[in-house]
């Protein structure tokens, strides 16, 4: 499973798959979790760029060698914090498009659930952190298993779409940047429920399906 899998077992699989995403909460203790936890409020409260193991470590409650036994340094903590989140993300919207054949209906339904519901998620929130973001366009969204995640999630999501696999990156990553862009860039008009709906099956599905 990559990366995530790695940091909790100390070995690797070739690539992300569905069940590593609905088991990804077996793979962690709960120092880990607390470890992580700490990272959150820390960047949160101190932003990226002040934030230091020691802080981490002392919001935690253990030791600086007790953060370095699982993690490399302050950056592989967040990463691995919001690389968690982001499984736990995709476990729901794998769970609310379950039921659903359309793949036009799992594309709205998709990325009308993660525009409303990524602020709320714990480690994934820390993307509106104004200097966080220099980090996660090299460091997080940008890695391998971040990519892996997406190509699993999204295959699921477009599965029956008849799209070409070279089609399917571009549109995974038109799809990734425009939900981004809705979470990220405040506009001037606020939508949600039905009207978000309508506004992304007007304007973001035809760029997506020719």
């Amino acid at each position: 499973m990559s990366e995530l899998k790695t940091k909790a077992t100390g070995t690797r699989d070739a690539s992300v798959t569905v069940e590593d995403i609905y088991n990804h909460a077996s793979l962690f203790n709960a120092t880990q979790i607390r470890i992580l936890d700490a990272a959150r409020h820390c960047v949160k409260t101190l932003g990226m760029r002040k934030t230091s193991i020691n802080d981490i470590a002392r919001q935690a409650g253990v030791t600086r060698p007790t953060v370095y036994s699982y993690f490399s340094n302050k950056d592989d903590v967040v990463k691995i914090a919001l690389l968690y989140s982001g499984y736990e993300l995709g476990r729901k919207v794998l769970d609310r498009i379950a039921t659903l054949d359309d793949f036009r209906e799992r594309v709205l339904t998709a990325c009308q659930f993660t525009i409303e519901n990524l602020p709320n998620e714990p480690y994934l929130a820390l993307i509106a952190e104004v200097d966080i973001s220099e980090f996660l366009n090299e460091r997080a969204l940008g890695d391998l298993e971040s990519q892996e995640l997406l190509w699993c999630l999204n295959s699921r999501v477009f599965e029956g779409g008849g799209l070409r696999e070279e089609d399917l990156h571009e549109v995974i990553e038109v799809c990734t940047r425009f939900v981004l862009s809705m979470i990220l860039i405040k506009g001037t008009t606020h939508r949600e429920g039905p009207e978000l709906r309508a506004f992304l099956e007007r304007r973001l599905l035809p760029s997506l399906i020719s």
